[in-house]
């Protein structure tokens, strides 16, 4: 908290004058305030910029609730220049000379948008977006077409705004998405592991191998020892690589993975079914949380929450 009283303010304006920078002073915006008005006077500030407040009596001590938010400097009897320094709210209490409360300027500190407003017009020039500040988190409202709209909103926002972006814009033609997820757990060798058959047929009806690479007769369609797949497939073939080369060749994936756990070098952990709508995100964890205690440098102990596990995030 600082305090400014009169004869300290009069000192105060005479090296005030003198260190002001020249860019702060000439971009200083000018804001008039009645301190006969009992109620609380409200002012955003975006962080770096100044506002000259001007009041209609005599002031004596200014005192600011944290200078650490905002800090404010005595320029006349009845004029105090307050700077935006960091994120977040705090207020200015105004009192005259016989210690009378004149009035409190609640502060605002937060985000400049303008930069960002005019790169989402562009990007977006018939979107109807709002945008403001809460808390240093820039906040998006308003109305796009489509998610594909939002979605460029959101990337060109996040270039100029802070790390958290508040999403609260709306998407009139949304259109509801359902993905269906399988999370498994096998063994890295599980390729070498399969002894069934599969085989798949595509619209010629030429049937293809689990490898996408040969096509080969129906009689030769074994995946266990002395099978095609199994000699295509290095002993060390990870599970990953082996589903990829099935995906590749156009083989149901369900099939593989009902013929592994059969062999029991699968484990289902999760099913899940995410659904959301366009532009929107969704998310999974497929194990939980576990406390991580920790010190911080005053010698309390901390504990964060960790997610472990398979994490999914999903937007459409």
């Amino acid at each position: 908290m600082r305090m400014f009283r009169g004869p300290l303010a009069a000192a105060a304006l005479a090296c005030s004058v003198m260190l002001l920078p020249i860019d702060l002073a000439a971009n200083a915006a000018d804001r008039r305030i009645d301190v006969s008005n009992p109620s609380v006077h409200r002012i955003f500030l975006p962080m770096s910029q100044s506002v000259t407040i001007q009041v209609n009596a005599t002031l004596g001590d200014i005192v600011v609730g944290d200078e650490k938010i905002a800090d404010a400097q005595p320029m006349t009897d009845r004029t105090l220049y307050v700077i935006g320094k960091s994120a977040g709210t705090t207020t200015v209490n105004l009192f005259s000379e016989d210690k009378r409360s004149l009035g409190v300027i609640q502060i605002e500190v937060g985000v400049d948008v303008s930069d960002m407003a005019q790169a989402i017009r562009q990007v977006a020039p018939r979107a109807r977006i709002d945008i403001g500040s809460v808390n240093g988190k820039v906040r998006l409202g308003g109305h796009v077409k489509d998610g594909a709209t939002l979605a460029a909103i959101l990337q060109v926002a996040q270039q100029y705004g802070p790390d958290a972006i508040i999403n609260a814009v709306t998407v009139d033609n949304s259109q509801q998405v359902n993905l269906e997820v399988r999370v498994l757990e096998a063994k890295r060798n599980a390729g070498r592991d399969l002894g069934v058959s599969i085989r798949s047929t595509n619209g010629s009806g030429t049937t293809r191998t689990g490898t996408g690479i040969a096509t080969v007769d129906e009689d030769n369609l074994v995946l266990g020892p002395g099978g095609l797949i199994t000699g295509l497939l290095s002993n060390s073939t990870p599970f990953a690589a082996l589903i990829t080369r099935v995906i590749d060749s156009n083989i149901k994936v369900d099939l593989i993975i009902e013929a592994l756990e059969a062999k029991g070098v699968v484990r289902m952990l999760a099913e899940p079914n995410l659904t959301t709508l366009s532009g929107e995100p969704a998310s999974f964890n497929a194990g939980g949380e576990v406390p991580i205690r920790s010190v911080d440098g005053d010698g309390e102990v901390q504990v964060e929450f960790k997610q472990f596990g398979v994490n999914l995030l999903f937007t459409p």
